[in-house]
């Protein structure tokens, strides 16, 4: 991977030529999302994991994960999870009834690790801003959520980013857990980036997945992008941040569209593939009692 200081310059004249957010349906529904953000714990977990297993298997429309996002399986139901998330057995039936059969097994970990992030975080209601603030991967989440943190500025928006940590998810890696943040209207100048941001570079910005696996190396792309929009701030008014700048590349890169899972098509594990050591669900549930 090679960055250079004409690189910016060269990819803002990319996205000088995308075509205007009004026209963009996926534009227009990015920034209704991000003007109306993600307020729940219940909200938060469906974003989480149908972003985490949009790494595992492809989302476009007509797919199996895109008939689990839009329907109403019960390990998209926070209070399910809470009641029994603990159990692989049930965990698997669930996924196997969604025909969520492409590495199953990564799923269900998923699953459990981050329930028991949830449980630990989740206060007496649903609502973030009234979470618990620990040591479970979702500070972040309630930090932004009640508005004591923010990304906003988009010139001052990369410390930000380099504070994110994906925390003890599962499978969740630096692009999943942007992914999260901005499906859910709660970060404005952060980016998913996979191989369809290769495509749009084409050829200018080249990288392979292990460069996005690394801290450093996924945050100079990143880099690269968030100086390339400061760059035309002034022509282009109707990419106000790096989140609608991501829903038009992604639009621009996929026949199909942008489905209400976020990013189609596989993406890289966080932390090798393996779980961090932690909390089981089972613990958190019973900590908090």
């Amino acid at each position: 991977m090679v960055i250079t200081e004409a690189t910016a310059d060269e990819v803002a004249a990319l996205i000088e030529r995308l075509p205007p957010a009004e026209a963009m349906p996926l534009a227009q529904e990015r920034l209704r999302r991000l003007a109306q953000p993600t307020t729940t714990f219940s909200e938060l977990w469906r974003q989480l994991i149908v972003c985490g297993f949009s790494s595992l298997e492809r989302s476009d429309p007509g797919t199996p994960l895109d008939a689990f996002a839009r329907g109403g399986s019960l390990v998209l139901d926070l209070a399910s999870i809470l009641e029994l998330g603990e159990d692989s057995t049930w965990i698997a039936d669930q996924l196997a009834q969604a025909r969520l059969n492409r590495m199953a097994q990564k799923k269900r970990d998923l699953v459990i690790s981050a329930c028991a992030a949830f449980v630990s975080a989740k206060g007496s209601d649903d609502r973030l801003m009234n979470g618990i603030a620990g040591d479970n991967g979702l500070k972040i989440f309630l930090d932004l959520a009640s508005g004591r943190v923010n990304d906003r500025d988009l010139a001052s928006s990369g410390a930000f980013s380099a504070a994110i940590d994906a925390g003890p998810f599962f499978g969740i890696g630096h692009k999943q857990i942007r992914n999260i943040m901005v499906n859910s209207g709660l970060a404005h100048n952060v980016v998913p980036i996979d191989s369809r941001w290769q495509a749009f570079f084409g050829g200018l910005l080249e990288f392979s997945p292990a460069d996005l696996s690394q801290r450093a190396r996924y945050l100079a792309i990143e880099g690269v992008l968030r100086n390339a929009l400061l760059r035309i701030q002034g022509s282009r008014r109707d990419i106000p941040n790096l989140a609608v700048l991501d829903s038009m590349v992604f639009a621009s890169q996929s026949p199909q569209g942008h489905g209400v899972s976020g990013w189609a098509g596989s993406g890289y594990l966080g932390h090798g593939g393996q779980p961090r050591s932690g909390p089981s669900c089972r613990d958190a549930i019973r900590a908090k009692r």
